[in-house]
């Protein structure tokens, strides 16, 4: 009887070990924290093509982009940057993204893509943020606890989804060299093409020469007769 209890404790000592319980068999993992890093980096270079001199704002903006994933998605391995979690947030979302976008408004030929970009990013940003779903917590402990979160992470890749398509929205129409247009002075043929009536015309034409060259260029009066 002593070695059957025996035997009939091992094998269900064995069970446990090698067979998952139905909790964790119906709780998946949350995704690997490498899985968002490609998203990082796409939405990294699209914001980054509509910034001014991208020798250096460039590797500045990959640099932020870096840290805010790391503070982000290994929480626990950076515990002295998890508490600017909230910070990094708070600068992609109220400061770099308006700049982000008057910058866009600039140098796009085609405004119609920026306008959807932004409509897309607004929305986005109320519903994910508004119902908490898959959005980046303030609190490092609530982040770090999400991290492990199947469903949060689930939600979190989705929003970096709309973020390629509001990335590509925004980037469209924009060359890498882009330059926002200054104003060109008015040359003096430009006169010529003036909507101004002949005498107002010739009256502007004056003012542009030289009083000497003015006073030449006016006929001699006809001798009287």
């Amino acid at each position: 009887m002593s070695t059957l209890i025996t035997i009939t404790t091992a094998t269900m000592t064995f069970f446990k070990k090698t067979v998952p319980s139905v909790a964790s068999a119906t709780v998946p993992d949350a995704l690997h924290p490498l899985t968002y890093l490609p998203f990082h980096l796409a939405s990294h270079h699209m914001v980054a093509r509509t910034l001014p001199h991208k020798h250096v704002t460039y590797p500045l903006h990959l640099a932020f982009t870096l840290v805010q994933y790391a503070v982000e998605h290994y929480i626990e391995e950076v515990p002295t940057l998890a508490a600017f979690n909230g910070a990094f947030v708070g600068i992609a979302v109220g400061l770099v993204t308006p700049f982000t976008y008057y910058r866009a408004f600039k140098l796009t030929t085609h405004k119609a893509s920026v306008w959807a970009a932004l409509a897309v990013f607004v929305v986005a940003l109320i519903v994910f943020k508004g119902l908490d779903l898959g959005f980046p917590k303030d609190d490092p402990a609530e982040q770090a606890a999400a991290n492990l979160d199947f469903a949060h992470s689930l939600w979190h890749l989705l929003i970096h989804g709309i973020l390629i398509v509001n990335g590509l929205l925004l980037s469209y129409g924009i060359s890498w060299n882009a330059r926002v247009a200054t104003s060109v002075p008015t040359s003096p043929g430009s006169i010529a093409h003036s909507t101004l009536s002949p005498s107002r015309r010739t009256r502007k034409e004056a003012e542009c020469l030289p009083h000497g060259a003015f006073r030449a260029q006016w006929p001699k009066k006809a001798k009287a007769a």
